[in-house]
């Protein structure tokens, strides 16, 4: 369990510690909620989803992620080894495309249980 919610580590710092994170091969939980992060975090996203099969939790709401993290999340929630049971992209920029990709995952992944992107979804409507 790593909880670095709340510190503002930005992308740069979830770049520093993902090496130490995936080194340690246990963690199962991961929260980096409110920490400045943008899409740019999106290959320490990756490298943790692709290399720690550990890992059931992830919370990354309350940032400034964009479409293109939820869609590469997608994208390896298809992946056998993802065992990814929950995932929270509340609280961030995501449009219609980000969401849907994420739906359309979970119709051929059955381990996630809970999904949170609640204040996430920017509709076009003025």
């Amino acid at each position: 369990m790593l909880n670095l919610a709340d510190n503002g580590i930005g992308n740069k710092g979830l770049e520093f510690i993902t090496d130490a994170i995936i080194a340690q091969q246990s963690l199962v939980y991961l929260n980096v909620e409110n920490n400045n992060l943008t899409s740019k975090c999106l290959p320490s996203i990756k490298k943790l989803l692709s290399k720690l099969s550990s890992i059931v939790d992830i919370r990354l709401g309350k940032n400034e992620i964009d479409d293109s993290l939820p869609i590469e999340v997608a994208y390896q929630i298809f992946k056998p080894y993802c065992k990814l049971r929950r995932l929270e992209i509340n609280e961030n920029n995501l449009s219609e495309a980000g969401i849907n990709a994420i739906f359309e995952a979970m119709v051929n992944n059955k381990s996630i249980e809970y999904l949170n992107f609640e204040g996430s979804f920017k509709c076009g409507i003025d």
